[in-house]
């Protein structure tokens, strides 16, 4: 559900006329070393936004929010938004960069 959920927010950002972007390629670094690139799933609007749509939750959970941080962090994104569509209601999450 979440690859489903993830690509009706796409179409809509697009319908909207929202640059877009999905499939990252990322080289996070740790101790100034970087590390072997990889795929992150958020989707990124404009360069200020991160959207993480998540499924079937019982609600937004800390380790969506902390992996948001992470991608903020490595795309250089502002803010970023986890949407659950959970079991039983809709939840958005708004979330901001890992505190250094």
């Amino acid at each position: 559900w979440d690859t489903t959920n993830r690509n009706l927010a796409d179409i809509e950002f697009r319908h909207r006329g929202l640059k877009c972007q999905r499939s990252l390629e990322v080289t996070p670094r740790l101790h100034g070393r970087e590390l072997p690139s990889s795929p992150i799933t958020p989707l990124l609007i404009g360069s200020d936004l991160g959207v993480e749509v998540e499924s079937l939750h019982e609600e937004v959970t800390g380790r969506a929010i902390l992996t948001m941080q992470s991608h903020l962090e490595v795309t250089q994104a502002r803010i970023g938004i986890v949407v659950n569509f959970g079991k039983d209601q809709f939840e958005i999450r708004g979330v901001g960069p890992l505190k250094k």
